[in-house]
């Protein structure tokens, strides 16, 4: 998921990020396995290969999800995902 993203100083891609953060929330049992949408998502710092990541979360009661990626006291990342509703026919 590095390659390309830079040679020479590769960088962990926002969209992989957001990627892993879904895939993390879905396994928590925080977002739907399907049917959600990124309201918004914030890179504040680029992450290098190897770095320990911790994702915080929040659910708000209109069941939108805020999430921020730090490491250490560095934040990379935050957002909000949102469910979406199932389209009738």
């Amino acid at each position: 998921m590095f390659d390309g993203h830079f040679p020479g100083h590769p960088i962990l891609p926002g969209a992989k990020l957001l990627d892993l953060v879904i895939e993390h929330l879905q396994g928590a049992g925080v977002l739907p396995a399907a049917s959600i949408e990124i309201a918004s998502a914030k890179f504040l710092s680029t992450i290098a290969p190897g770095s320990r990541i911790r994702v915080s979360w929040t659910v708000a009661g209109d069941g939108s999800c805020r999430f921020e990626c730090t490491q250490d006291d560095r934040k990379l990342a935050n957002g909000v995902f949102r469910f979406m509703q199932p389209v009738q026919r």
